[in-house]
């Protein structure tokens, strides 16, 4: 899932958003026009929250869904959901297994437990591969079966993960599946 930020915050954040922790002075680090990868969803309090990493590269956080426009729908096959809602309030997550395990892993990922930043890293990783990019341009070469070949560097190498983009293992260069069928 892909959103596109359409507000910083501020006099633009929901009534229910500044009910519930915002202040209306709120300015988040995104840039408006710019579009962000979604990791997962939270419902609480009447609020809809976006995980996305902002600017600051510090990291995953929760943003208010008022911010941002839906680019891409498409949900991550990785996604799990968890209820931990109780009879004063709702809080539901779909997110990564690593998040949705336990409102303990929940909580160390927020608190920048490093373990938990790590395997964050390593489904989020997993994860960007699954859906078209449309800043990605470059496609990777199809060879025999099931071999693709890098545009980057001309590696090849063997590949049956069905995901829109892939990652040569020689270069690291992300680029197009040429086996991916848009539907």
């Amino acid at each position: 899932m892909r959103v596109l930020c359409k507000s910083l915050g501020g006099g633009d954040l929901l009534t229910v958003e500044i009910a519930n922790g915002n202040l209306p002075s709120t300015k988040f680090h995104l840039t408006v026009g710019r579009e962000y990868k979604v990791y997962g969803l939270l419902f609480t309090r009447a609020v809809l929250k976006y995980l996305i990493e902002d600017d600051t590269g510090l990291g995953p956080g929760w943003f208010p869904a008022s911010l941002f426009t839906v680019a891409c729908d498409r949900v991550s096959r990785y996604w799990r959901l968890s209820n931990w809602s109780t009879s004063e309030r709702y809080f539901v997550v779909i997110s990564f297994p690593e998040i949705t395990a336990s409102s303990l892993a929940f909580e160390n990922l927020f608190n920048r437990d490093r373990e938990a930043r790590n395997v964050f890293r390593k489904r989020e990783q997993l994860a960007d591969l699954e859906f078209p990019d449309p800043s990605i341009k470059e496609v990777a070469r199809l060879l025999e079966g099931d071999w693709l070949q890098c545009p980057f560097c001309a590696d090849a190498w063997q590949s049956k993960n069905g995901n829109a983009l892939v990652r040569c293992p020689a270069c690291q260069k992300i680029s197009n599946d040429p086996r991916y069928d848009v539907e």
